[in-house]
């Protein structure tokens, strides 16, 4: 192996005064890894289990209250080799960009919203290059070719392009310089499944091209089996696996691992994936945290969060929630002949955008899950906001439980929310970061009782209780706790406990899983699952995961420029799909067959 990029022992922490305890937070606790010349080295893991503090310290980027304790970080660049911290801050300054580069998840976070692309090239390009202004653009506008992409866009503002462009342009702003190493972090998590293809395809192309190294952050492990050489596996801190790909999704040898590799969902096969309770703690200097019982068997240095109050049944909590009967409708759900049309521009300038054209479906009397897939631009977060009444129809009829879909007054939205709840993508968006999480679930049980009278506090905390322990936690767990003290994976199951304390018939969850992470992801959509079985919910599952709309769906519908182009039983659309597009999804999505 010909070393680009050798990591020593590195120890990383964090060290902060919380409510009164001075707490050392062992974010990076000794690891060691070589990332070969011209290869892609993946890292897998929890929130919380290190990846994002690697980074920083690999590149350098190190401010309080994080520090690095001890260990090494060398890179190769030129033939000579650099300490990178033993190097002066100007030094370590001038390696970014030209030797180090970054792509990072969220393209608007490189490019300036209110400046045109080009400038971002100039900015962080321009001086490294050390050539006159049109010598630079000519460069760059040939760069944009080789990665085909147009060169007038240099000229467009970042939000006239879409995201899947926007992000394909911040692969050219890091390999603008053909760096040496260049650190992917999650660079295609918020994509649809084509333009994710299309962008990995990319980056495994222009890898090849340069013969850079790439550290390939993420938790989709079917990208791993895509794009990575090797892959090392963090958890609480610590590297506790690390094997090339084909190796580790054959043999996968620590429980972690095997829990991320048995748990991805696969099209064809039905078979039940597992979940895995409680998530990797960074280690304290105090004490350490108790290991969940699905990884019991692991690495005693292993962590997680654990409560014997997750596995009590909903009855405990005094019987609280009942399951729907539903025997004397038709339909819950109908849409008939739904356009939604919307207008953008002033006077001088408008212009209609058809977001959703003549679609008709229903949901009928029995609970199902319903999923509703296509890329960016198809219309399902439009029909999204529809069912929740958020937006009307243009034309056509929305109704539900029989009656039209019309809200006009704060009564009417109340009453409509009782029956009908969302879930939303980002959990961390649905609640304020300054009010705590209990707080949100007691005024939902004051608000919007299934009794008709507002309940006291006790009452209230009751209902919470009982909702959280459907998703597999209890309100003793959050209980006083801030968004941020929970990981996404919790808050999101937060925001789904939520959503049942008014006892809802219809959940709409729009792309609920694709910020969790990996195991966590099987956890929610096996809880949606369940929540059909055992409440008699019926659950629209929008997304573009085609896998897991396998996994949990009973009928499915495929969305194009607004229109549906096929229907049907999930399995038997996904294992033979007729339609041209559907066929194309089909084909994008990103399996380890090893």
């Amino acid at each position: 192996m010909d070393p680009l990029v050798e990591i020593e022992n590195l120890k990383a922490y964090y060290r902060a005064f919380l409510f009164g305890v001075d707490r050392e937070v062992r974010a990076v606790d000794d690891i060691s890894l070589t990332i070969a010349r011209g290869e892609v080295y993946g890292v897998a893991g929890e929130s919380s289990s290190g990846k994002t503090t690697l980074i920083k310290t690999i590149a350098g980027a190190i401010r309080p209250p994080l520090r690095v304790v001890s260990g090494k970080v060398t890179f190769h660049f030129d033939g000579g080799t650099q300490d990178i911290y033993a190097m002066k801050p100007e030094d370590r300054l001038a390696l970014r960009w030209k030797h180090l580069s970054y792509i990072m998840q969220g393209s608007m976070n490189v490019l300036n919203p209110v400046r045109r692309i080009r400038h971002s090239f100039t900015d962080f390009a321009f001086r490294h290059m050390k050539v006159s202004g049109p010598v630079f653009f000519e460069r760059v506008a040939t760069h944009l070719q080789r990665l085909k992409l147009d060169p007038h866009l240099l000229d467009a503002y970042p939000h006239e392009l879409s995201g899947g462009m926007r992000q394909r342009m911040t692969i050219a702003l890091a390999t603008i310089l053909t760096p040496e190493f260049i650190i992917a972090d999650e660079p295609t998590t918020a994509l649809d499944v084509i333009v994710q293809r299309d962008v990995l395809s990319m980056i495994r192309e222009i890898q090849r091209e340069m013969g850079s190294s790439f550290l390939f952050v993420t938790h989709d492990m079917g990208v791993h089996a895509t794009v990575s050489d090797r892959i090392g596996i963090v958890y609480a801190g610590r590297l506790v696996e690390e094997a090339p790909t084909p190796k580790l999704f054959s043999k996968p040898l620590h429980p972690y691992t095997q829990h991320l590799v048995g748990s991805l969902p696969r099209i064809g096969d039905a078979t039940a994936r597992p979940s895995l309770e409680g998530r990797p703690q960074p280690r304290h200097a105090a004490g350490r945290l108790p290991v969940p019982p699905a990884l019991s068997e692991a690495h005693g240095d292993l962590l997680a969060e654990g409560s014997a109050a997750r596995h009590r049944r909903a009855g405990a909590a005094g019987g609280v929630f009942c399951r729907y009967g539903r025997s004397g409708l038709s339909a819950l759900l109908s849409l008939s002949h739904v356009t939604k049309v919307y207008r953008q521009g002033g006077m001088l300038g408008r212009r209609l955008i058809t977001a959703v054209k003549d679609v008709s479906f229903e949901l009928g009397a029995e609970p199902e899950i319903l999923s509703i897939v296509g890329e960016s631009g198809s219309g399902k977060s439009t029909i999204a906001a529809m069912i929740l009444g958020q937006t009307e129809p243009t034309e056509g009829e929305l109704q539900f439980s029989g009656k039209t879909v019309a809200i006009h007054s704060r009564s009417e939205r109340k009453a409509f929310m009782k029956e009908v709840q969302p879930v939303l993508q980002n959990p961390f968006e649905a609640f304020n970061p300054l009010k705590r999480v209990d707080r949100y679930l007691f005024e939902t049980a004051r608000n919007f009782s299934f009794s008709g009278k507002r309940p006291d506090r006790e009452q209230a905390e009751r209902m919470a209780d009982a909702a959280l322990v459907h998703v597999g936690l209890s309100l003793e767990e959050v209980k006083g706790r801030f968004p941020h003290e929970l990981s996404g994976g919790q808050l999101q199951r937060v925001a789904i406990a939520r959503a049942l304390i008014p006892q809802p018939r219809l959940l709409v969850a729009d792309e609920p899983v694709s910020m969790v992470d990996a195991s966590l992801r099987m956890a929610i959509v096996n809880l949606f699952s369940r929540l059909k079985n055992e409440l008699g919910l019926s659950i629209v599952y929008i997304t573009h995961d085609l896998a897991t709309a396998y996994y949990i769906s009973d009928n499915i519908i495929i969305m194009r420029k607004g229109e549906i182009v096929e229907r049907g039983q999930a399995r038997a659309v996904l294992d033979d799909p007729q339609h041209e597009y559907s066929r194309a999804l089909k084909d994008a999505v990103l399996a380890a067959d090893f």
